[in-house]
C-alpha cells in the first residue's frame, strides 16, 4: 500500500515501491503481475503495529496461488482496494493529521 500514496514517515519506501512498480508496468516486455498485500504478519515486521487488512503469510500464500493466472496490479482482498482509492483521493493535509 505504500506505492499508494506517500507518506512522511516512510516516504523514501513508498517512492522506491512506486518507482519499481512503475518501471515493470512500463516495461511491456513480459505479462506481470503486482500484488497490494498491505502488511503481511513476518519476522520483519513483529512489533509492528497490525492496520486492518493484515494477514498471515499463510493467508497471502493462498491469495498469491489463487491470483497467478491474472496480471496488472490486484488488491487480493476488497477492503484493501477501498483503502487504496480513499487514500488517492484525501488530501494531503487530512492525510497528515490521520497519522499522528
Amino acid at each position: 500500500m505504500a506505492a499508494v500514496r506517500d507518506r512522511k514517515k516512510n516516504y523514501i519506501y513508498g517512492r522506491s515501491k512506486r518507482k519499481l512498480e512503475d518501471s515493470i508496468k512500463n516495461s511491456n516486455l513480459i505479462p506481470h503481475l503486482i500484488l497490494r498485500f498491505g502488511k503481511i504478519e513476518t519476522k520483519m515486521s513483529y512489533g509492528h503495529k497490525n492496520p486492518p487488512f493484515t494477514l498471515t503469510t499463510e493467508m497471502a500464500a493462498k491469495l498469491i496461488f489463487k491470483n497467478l493466472k491474472k496480471e496488472g496490479i490486484i488488491y487480493p482482498l476488497f477492503g484493501l482496494r477501498i483503502i487504496s482509492v480513499i487514500l488517492k483521493i484525501l488530501p494531503k493535509k487530512v492525510l497528515t493529521l490521520l497519522e499522528i
